[in-house]
């Protein structure tokens, strides 16, 4: 698929902004990062940001995937480790780029399923395209929707 457009993008946050599914603005601030400042400045919560501190990252497939790849491993320590806010904001990054691909794979995957930290989405994302997942059992029993370790106290098991 080709690139995402300005448009495309700056429609989304739209919708986004919106709607429950992205309470704390994670998925529309990663999806802003792709945008020119002109269009993201109506969707910025701090006035102040000029146009010459902005960067917009490139929506290129390579340049998405290579950011997923690279990001993998910090949101899967976060899984593991049970940061929830820290885990929350990695799926919704995610799934702001794999809307960004346009590929099928962004509808295939259960965001929804927050479950054990996420753990159950990041290994979706891993296997879609291709990202090694870590072999650790207790991560391993996360990425079933299994506690990591019987009785476990740290939520999840809950």
């Amino acid at each position: 698929m080709a690139d995402r457009t300005g448009a495309e993008i700056a429609d989304r946050i739209e919708t986004l902004s919106q709607g429950q599914d992205d309470f704390l603005g994670f998925e529309r601030s990663t999806l802003m990062e792709f945008l020119p400042f002109s269009a993201a400045k109506p969707f910025l919560k701090a006035p102040e940001v000029t146009e010459e501190q902005w960067e917009t990252r490139s929506p290129a497939r390579e340049v998405v995937l290579e950011e997923m790849r690279k990001y993998m491993i910090f949101a899967l320590g976060k899984a593991a480790d049970h940061r929830g806010l820290s885990a929350g904001r990695s799926v919704s990054r995610f799934a702001a780029w794999t809307w960004m691909l346009g590929d099928e794979e962004h509808d295939a995957i259960n965001w929804s399923d927050y479950g054990q930290y996420g753990a159950t989405i990041l290994k979706a994302v891993c296997e879609r395209y291709g990202f090694p997942i870590p072999e650790e059992r207790t991560f391993l029993n996360m990425a079933k929707g299994l506690p990591c370790t019987p009785g476990c106290d740290e939520g999840c098991g809950r």
